[in-house]
């Protein structure tokens, strides 16, 4: 492995570390200050807004678990497969608490400069997501 992509690993490894505990201000040593994030049909510029989209989540899910399926990095791109698993115990875009579990699986593609992740699109099912919580999506 080159060395580029060797950092490029370690940036998106210390992005999964992220996911996988709760140290927030780790974000700053793995991503662009302006990153650009692509999560199913919304898209957020900037690292606070990263932040602050990930606390909501953990807010939302608590006891938040990521697996990980698979990590592919080359010198520009990365990919991770993973599924997570939480339980609905606090308000998630828009939608009240419901208490039940959720499970879900996704995909985060990133692209890398000079050893930092400057834009991340993450694709999951949302309608699955809807549907675990037993929210109807015409009421969503």
């Amino acid at each position: 492995m080159d060395g580029e992509t060797e950092r490029n690993r370690e940036a998106l490894e210390g992005l999964i570390e992220v996911w996988c505990g709760d140290d927030l201000e780790q974000l700053d040593d793995v991503m662009a200050e302006d990153v650009v994030v692509s999560d199913s049909g919304t898209e957020a510029v900037g690292i606070e807004a990263y932040k602050d989209t990930m606390g909501r989540i953990r807010s939302a899910l608590p006891d938040l678990e990521v697996e990980i399926h698979d990590v592919v990095v080359d010198a520009e791109t990365g990919a991770t497969f993973y599924t997570y698993r939480g339980t609905h115990e606090g308000e998630l875009w828009g939608i009240e608490p419901t208490g039940k579990p959720v499970e879900l699986q996704e995909v985060s593609l990133v692209q890398f400069e000079d050893g930092i992740i400057v834009r991340e699109t993450v694709v999951w099912d949302t309608l699955e997501l809807f549907r675990q919580l037993g929210i109807d999506p015409a009421e969503a």
